[in-house]
């Protein structure tokens, strides 16, 4: 009896410890995609703060908005 009664625990702790890897695995994948979107955002935000550097350094030298529209 007692056999029968360990041996029956077994598939619900395979199933458990299956299910507890695929959440894992899932909860890696969507930690590395938000990993990835948050460098990406992070280069398209320095990449506008160069830009606006540069224009507001380019305004300082040359003095005009019009001027600046035509450079960029």
């Amino acid at each position: 009896m007692k056999i029968s009664m360990t041996f029956g625990y077994i598939p619900l702790f395979s199933r458990a410890l299956t299910l507890m890897k695929s959440r894992l695995k899932g909860a890696q994948k969507g930690h590395s995609l938000l990993k990835k979107k948050s460098d990406a955002l992070t280069m398209r935000f320095r990449k506008i703060l160069r830009q606006i550097i540069e224009v507001s350094v380019l305004w300082r030298v040359r003095g005009t908005y019009h001027e600046m529209v035509t450079i960029i």
